[in-house]
Parts: structure tokens; sequence; C-alpha cells
């Protein structure tokens, strides 16, 4: 059985933190990678990094327009479904997930959820944490603002929590700093532009 690398792990937990999910096989031995994407050439990005868990190329769903791909069952997959879903099969935030925030981990993550606050004059950014509850997203700002030793906060978006990293006193240059060498160029759109003087 092939395992997963330090670099697939670290985006593996980056993405779960963003679009991708774990399927259960129906006896509930092995799971299954689904990811999902609009931006082709990020998709193709992960699929290869995924590669040797996937049959088929990333194909295009017509009615959505959003690329997708799916890994085959695996129990490699296993500990990360447990880690951040319930029994009740609803995503969540792993109480660990400090051990597995690198600054790869976050890039892939922002690149699946994140935007610049305001492209012209500032460098703080944004993770849509929509799929989490209140006190999950309330726990990963804390978690990343300790890894990161960077101030987060959290704001109100209709009836979710989204996480925000100040771009005050060079913050948010720092925290982008840690993300840009992992962040892939056909992504570099949504990095704020102060994040690269």
């Amino acid at each position: 059985m092939e395992k997963l690398t330090r670099l697939q792990k670290e985006i593996l937990f980056g993405i779960l933190l963003g679009d991708a999910s774990l399927q259960w096989n129906e006896n509930r031995t092995t799971c299954r990678l689904r990811y999902s994407q609009k931006n082709y050439a990020y998709i193709m990005h992960v699929y290869e990094i995924f590669k040797p868990f996937v049959k088929t190329p990333p194909s295009l769903c017509n009615k959505t327009e959003v690329w997708y791909f799916n890994t085959i069952q695996s129990p490699v997959f296993r500990f990360y479904r447990q880690q951040f879903y319930g029994k009740d099969e609803i995503k969540r935030i792993p109480r660990l997930i400090h051990r597995w925030l690198t600054p790869r981990t976050i890039a892939y993550w922002f690149m699946d959820d994140g935007s610049a606050k305001d492209r012209k004059t500032s460098s703080g950014v944004r993770f849509c944490t929509d799929c989490f509850t209140k006190d999950d997203v309330r726990l990963l700002a804390q978690k990343l603002s300790q890894v990161c030793n960077t101030q987060t906060s959290t704001y109100k978006q209709r009836d979710s929590l989204r996480i925000y990293v100040s771009g005050k006193k060079g913050n948010g240059k720092i925290f982008g700093e840690k993300l840009l060498p992992y962040i892939i160029p056909q992504m570099l759109y949504k990095v704020p532009p102060t994040w690269f003087n």
C-alpha cells in the first residue's frame, strides 16, 4: 500500500481546510479524496501531486463549470477523515490543527479559500470559512495566530464567521512572506500586491 508523502500530507491538510472532502466507502474502511476547483491550472497542479492515487484526470462538470477529480478508495486517507469529520458526517476543524499548520498547508488553504482584503491598499487577507461552525472558525483563527505569530480576527459574513489576517504594522506582509514560496504563479492574482513590496 502506497503511503502519503510529507508533501501530500501538508497539501491535504490545506485543501481540507478549503474545498476538498473525504468520502467513506460503504464499509467505512477506506476513503477517497474529492476535490473541485474553477481554476484549471490549479486543479491540474493538485492532481499532479495526488496522481499516484488518481485513475482519471480532472473532468469538467458542465453544469457548474468546475473541474474535479476523485482519488481511488484507500486506507491512507482514513486518519484525515477521522480528524475532519464527526459522527454526524459534518466537516469540522481538528482540535490539534496547530500540529499541521505549516506555511505550505496555509498557502494551499489560501489558494482554495483566501482573498486579499483590498488589493490596492491593504496587505491583509481573508479566509472564507463558511462551511465550519463559528466555534471551529474561532479555534482556527486562534491557532493560525499562534502558529504564524500573526494578528488574526474573525468577522461576521451573513450567518457565518470568516477569518481576517490583519495587514497593519507589517503583519500582512510578514504573513505573506511565509506563504509566497508555495503559491503557484496562476494563483498569484489572489495575493495582495503589497506582499511583493
